[in-house]
């Protein structure tokens, strides 16, 4: 028996066969089967990830041990796709990444009514996407910073 924490995060496995790749940020692995091999390649396209710039891609036949913040969403990939880059916990490698600016300046935003997100991360093709229902904070440097809304926002 092998216990194995972090934070009292949910542990989630995943079986990949071969042919399948995954696209993982490498602090969401827990543990993975010898089976695997893995990479560490530049996130296509966008830098907007919390995760940051570089995923692990895992190809192979085995088990890989996952961990969200909470009962993670599957979504399934056939159409654009576009979610919250700071609640990404892995994808389908195959998918295309990239990224998209979900706010346009107008009144609604000078005003401080805004989403919260001002760019959201995209994927085209056919696969999946696995979203947490919690945020992980921004990689430092990554240019993304907490933002406060209300008209004291434009004199800060």
């Amino acid at each position: 028996d092998v216990f194995l924490a972090d934070f009292a995060k949910d542990v989630h496995v995943i079986d990949l066969e071969p042919g399948d790749a995954l696209s993982i940020n490498g602090s969401s692995v827990l543990a993975f089967d010898p089976t695997l091999q893995y990479d560490i390649r530049m996130v296509g396209g966008t830098g907007m990830a919390a995760s940051g710039l570089f995923n692990c891609i895992f190809t192979g036949y085995g088990r890989i041990a996952i961990t969200t913040k909470g009962a993670p969403v599957v979504l399934s990939v056939d159409a654009p796709t576009y979610v919250d880059p700071q609640a990404i916990v892995c994808w389908s490698a195959n998918l295309q990444t990239g990224y998209h600016r979900a706010e346009q300046l107008g009144l609604g935003t000078l005003l401080g009514r805004r989403t919260g997100e001002a760019f959201t991360m995209s994927f085209a093709g056919q696969g999946f996407v696995v979203v947490q229902p919690s945020e992980e904070p921004p990689v430092a440097g990554s240019g993304q910073q907490e933002q406060s809304g209300g008209l004291g926002s434009l004199f800060s």
